[in-house]
């Protein structure tokens, strides 16, 4: 059995449940956790990783489990479990911590695997398993936890129907994130924690010679006042300066040439970002022609 030392404090069939998906070590052939498994609660995560409070909390945090299976003397391989809300709160953690460079594997919903580790979310599960040791041996090891606890987890996700909305021509899902505020957001993009507010759910995908952003606000009135604020914003805003443009849409540069254009429909903020700006008005009519196919399924559907 899996020895398990936790604050007493905790409901046990809470962690109780989260520490059935991880595998006996009977099924390790012998591979053994190290101390006592880790839980904590989302009101708690600070005492886990209090530089990631913000991306949880955004997330939807529910509780996670960390186990250490002593692999060699001084070798270890790390379990971890994120329990979300929801299939979107783990499909977006998983998505800003997805690094390049891997290559893409077969567990859960979607996965990322390297020299060293496993990364995937399966329904409202993120999970990582992950050593410092990059030989053959330890990744083997490494894939057999992660199928295990695939394996656990019975449910599974969908992704986020915004995506939807972004053009499939060039569109590469490795290249994409997904986001429910600021931290998210300015993970990995050229934008600050406070200079896109407001927004309840955003999507971000790199199509090679542009980026894009999606952003969905509460309402049309919402998204109106949160437009202005922005854009009023980024023209106060050292980094960037405002380009006069004929065509209704919001377009800023930065230091080293780049356009970033924001435009505007219904619920939704647009936003383009490469060099080459002259595509934007094509890029913001496929996207908007979209919102407006999805709207019709649903006013179509029985």
């Amino acid at each position: 059995m899996i020895c398990l030392g936790l604050v007493l404090s905790h409901p046990e069939s809470q962690r109780d449940s989260l520490l059935m998906l991880l595998p006996a070590d009977s099924v390790l052939n012998g591979l053994a956790v190290q101390d006592d498994v880790r839980y904590f609660e989302s009101s708690d995560i600070s005492d886990f990783s209090p530089e990631m409070v913000q991306i949880y909390y955004e997330y939807g945090l529910i509780e996670m489990i960390r186990a250490n299976y002593l692999y060699s003397a001084n070798n270890e391989i790390i379990s971890e479990i994120y329990h979300m809300d929801d299939s979107g709160g783990a499909y977006g953690l998983f998505s800003v911590s997805r690094m390049t460079g891997g290559n893409q594997a077969g567990y859960g919903d979607e996965s990322y695997q390297s020299d060293r580790c496993v990364y995937f979310w399966k329904g409202n599960y993120y999970v990582r398993v992950y050593s410092d040791d990059t030989s053959r041996e330890v990744i083997d090891v490494i894939s057999r936890i992660a199928s295990l606890i695939d394996a656990s987890i019975e449910s599974e996700g969908r992704w986020p129907e915004i995506i939807e909305f972004l053009p499939e021509e060039g569109f590469v899902m490795e290249r994409t994130r997904y986001f429910r505020g600021g931290a998210g957001l300015s993970s990995g993009l050229p934008f600050g924690f406070d200079d896109i507010p407001g927004f309840i759910e955003g999507v971000y995908s790199d199509f090679g010679t542009y980026g894009l952003i999606v952003l969905k606000y509460e309402s049309d009135e919402s998204r109106e006042v949160w437009f202005e604020k922005i854009t009023g914003s980024l023209s106060n805003n050292k980094r960037y300066r405002e380009v006069p443009d004929d065509d209704n849409y919001e377009r800023f540069e930065d230091k080293d040439g780049s356009s970033v254009i924001f435009g505007n429909t219904g619920q939704y903020i647009m936003v383009f970002m490469g060099r080459d700006f002259t595509r934007q008005p094509e890029i913001f009519e496929r996207i908007e022609d979209a919102m407006i196919f999805q709207d019709t399924q649903i006013e179509d559907y029985p």
